[in-house]
C-alpha cells in the first residue's frame, strides 16, 4: 500500500472565550502524561511515549503518507465525489 493518512490532533484557547480560566485548565491537563495515557487507551497515538494499549501500533511503526492539505482542500469536491463513488459504490 501507498501508506496510511493521518491527522494531527489540536487544543486551542479561544480568545474571548466565555470562560478562559476553565479552558486553561482544561488545556494545561490535556497536556498531561495522565491525558496522554488515557489518549493510548482509546488507540488515540499520544504525544508522550506512554504504554499502548494491547493491540495498538505505534506510529513510528505505520507508514504514512505525504499529505498536502492546500492540495487536497483545492480538490475537495472531486476527492469527496471519489471517494463517494469508490468507497461507498453510490
Amino acid at each position: 500500500s501507498e501508506g496510511t493518512g493521518y491527522e494531527v490532533a489540536s487544543i486551542s484557547l479561544i480568545k474571548g472565550g466565555p470562560q478562559p480560566e476553565l479552558a486553561k485548565k482544561l488545556y494545561d491537563w490535556a497536556l498531561t502524561e495522565r491525558a496522554a495515557e488515557i489518549y493510548a487507551s482509546v488507540f488515540v497515538c499520544p504525544f508522550l511515549d506512554v504504554e499502548l494499549k494491547e493491540g495498538a501500533i505505534p506510529i513510528s511503526k505505520v507508514k504514512t503518507i505525504v499529505q498536502d492539505d492546500v492540495w487536497a482542500g483545492a480538490n475537495k469536491d472531486r476527492l469527496v465525489a471519489k471517494w463517494t463513488s469508490e468507497v461507498m459504490g453510490q
